[in-house]
């Protein structure tokens, strides 16, 4: 995948199964971050200046369990930002791990019957391309010394599909309306 050859339809096409691997990977090195910051260092901001580190932890969270429910076709209700705010490090840790386990773990049981070009094929490979993003996107807003030159070629056609499908989301064409991360990129 590349980001001059591609077209969006043609990265969801690629499947859940060619991205599992990079998810794997992406969600390793946001887990390894988030595992060595300290109490102080979570309250530190954020580089999109959207809130503080731990912010960007809980909103990942919360991202990665809705992701899980809408894979798996769940609709209950996600737990309120505010509790994931509250936590001490460790249970922030464990909240985050878990909700990035869950949601890797749908991705992965739905890979198996993903290899048709089916609609819900298409929406598998869009979660699973939009969750690469948002790990990556995550990380460097973490601001723990992952930049956006860190973040690997296999991943930057799924910022770019977030970025382009956040610019058409908004009336205006603006991406900031749509993503938290878009200030991560007038950098």
């Amino acid at each position: 995948m590349t980001i001059a050859s591609e077209t969006p339809g043609d990265l969801v096409a690629d499947g859940v199964p060619e991205l599992l691997p990079h998810l794997r990977a992406a969600t390793l090195r946001l887990l390894t971050a988030v595992l060595r910051l300290s109490d102080g260092e979570l309250a530190v901001p954020a580089r999109s200046a959207l809130g503080t580190r731990r912010h960007v932890v809980a909103r990942m969270a919360r991202r990665a369990e809705r992701r899980t429910r809408e894979i798996d076709g769940d609709d209950v209700a996600a737990p309120p930002a505010d509790r994931l705010l509250e936590l001490a490090p460790a249970d922030l840790v464990a909240a985050l791990t878990s909700a990035l386990g869950g949601a890797l773990g749908a991705l992965q049981e739905h890979a198996g019957a993903m290899r048709s070009a089916t609609d819900e094929a298409r929406r598998a490979s869009a979660h699973a391309l939009d969750h690469l993003a948002w790990l990556e996107l995550s990380h460097v807003d973490l601001d723990a010394g992952y930049d956006m030159h860190d973040v690997p070629d296999s991943s930057l056609d799924a910022i770019a599909e977030h970025f382009r499908l956040a610019r058409s989301a908004s009336p205006e064409g603006d991406p900031s309306a749509a993503s938290p991360f878009a200030p991560l990129m007038a950098a």
